[in-house]
């Protein structure tokens, strides 16, 4: 799995102030924090303000489903 991280103490101002720029930089600063490529789970730091989030990537909700699913059978097993 690859993880993204973001880290939200470091979101520029003017995106905080636009409705829904966030989301844009978030997904642009997961990709930039694995040189390029798209993330199987993307976290967030907290800021003042946000809490920590934790985002499963896929190409649809069912595939996001067998990701957590995967997930989940491989922490039974490795624990």
């Amino acid at each position: 799995m690859l993880l993204g991280c973001v880290d939200r103490s470091k979101e520029p101002e003017e995106r905080k102030q636009k409705e829904g720029d966030s989301m844009a930089w978030k997904v642009e600063e997961a990709i930039r924090s694995v040189d390029g490529r798209i993330p199987d789970i993307a976290y967030e730091t907290s800021a003042v303000g946000k809490e920590p989030v934790s985002v499963l990537l896929e190409k649809s909700a069912v595939e996001v489903v067998e990701k957590a699913v995967k997930l989940g059978e491989d922490y039974v097993k490795n624990r």
